[in-house]
């Protein structure tokens, strides 16, 4: 290279303008498919450890309606921890997609309910909420 081409790289007509933030959608895949498999994994491993127990299979039928959200609640938990989410945002990932597997689960079926809701979750735990970068707007206002 010559002294010119260095001086005219260094020149300000050439140098680029500085890049905006870049917003990649209201939904991170990333975090989304991570969430899928480890609520997945979560509620699979649970499921096994009662099957193999030798619990009576009437304790599911009677007590089911707080068994089923507390489980659920605690996978969820269990989940965010792993994926490092807030506690907030698991929680409510957890509240919207067990509504929504309950709801499946009256319309589809109990099995089809579990997979609807993992897909919820993880689509809750995946939404940006607030400013389009996904950022805090606090952070984004010079000290």
């Amino acid at each position: 290279m010559t002294a010119g081409n260095n001086a005219r790289r260094g020149s300000p007509q050439n140098r680029e303008a500085p890049r905006p933030l870049a917003y990649h959608g209201p939904v991170s895949g990333s975090i989304l498919w991570r969430a899928v498999l480890a609520q997945a994994v979560a509620v699979g491993v649970l499921f096994a450890v009662l099957l193999a127990l030798p619990l009576p299979s009437a304790l599911f039928r009677e007590q089911g309606a707080w068994i089923g959200p507390l489980s659920w609640l605690g996978c969820a938990l269990v989940s965010g921890a792993v994926l490092r989410l807030g506690g907030g945002r698991t929680v409510a990932a957890a509240v919207v997609s067990g509504c929504a597997a309950v709801a499946a689960s009256v319309v589809i079926g109990h099995s089809s309910g579990l997979v609807a809701g993992v897909l919820v979750f993880g689509l809750a735990c995946a939404t940006r909420l607030g400013h389009p970068s996904g950022a805090s707007p606090s952070r984004d206002v010079p000290a």
